[in-house]
C-alpha cells in the first residue's frame, strides 16, 4: 500500500483499539477496504495487512458481526459504519437502518 494509505490505515487502527468497540487490527482492514474503490478478497486484504489469511478471516467475522463489512466472496465496508466510526458515534443498528442492501451477483461459473 502506498505510504498516504498506510498513514490513513495505521491511524484508523490506532483510533480503532481503544474504543473498546473494534481491535486495532480491525480498525486497520475496515479503513483499508473503505479506500478501496472495488471489494477485496480475503488473500488481497492479507497481503495488505502482512498477516495470515486464517488471522484475517478471524477478524473479518467480528466486522461482519457489527454489520461494517458484507461478506461474499470479497468484503466491502458500508459507508454508515464508517461515517458513524469518524464522527465518534456509537456503532448501533440505528446506523446502518438506511443502508441500501449491496446488489445480488450471479455466482461466476
Amino acid at each position: 500500500m502506498d505510504r498516504t494509505t498506510g498513514i490513513f490505515v495505521d491511524g484508523i487502527g490506532a483510533g480503532a483499539a481503544p474504543s473498546g468497540i473494534l481491535t486495532e487490527l480491525q480498525g486497520r482492514i475496515f479503513a483499508l477496504l473503505y479506500l478501496q474503490p472495488n471489494p477485496l478478497s480475503l488473500e488481497e486484504i492479507a497481503a495488505e495487512m502482512q498477516q495470515s489469511k486464517s488471522n484475517i478471516s478471524t477478524t473479518m467475522r467480528g466486522l461482519v458481526e457489527w454489520q461494517l463489512v458484507r461478506m461474499r466472496a470479497f468484503f466491502a465496508t458500508l459507508d454508515a459504519g464508517i461515517s458513524a466510526f469518524a464522527q465518534g458515534e456509537s456503532i448501533t443498528g440505528r446506523s446502518f437502518q438506511k443502508v441500501p442492501a449491496l446488489p445480488r451477483v450471479p455466482p461466476a461459473n
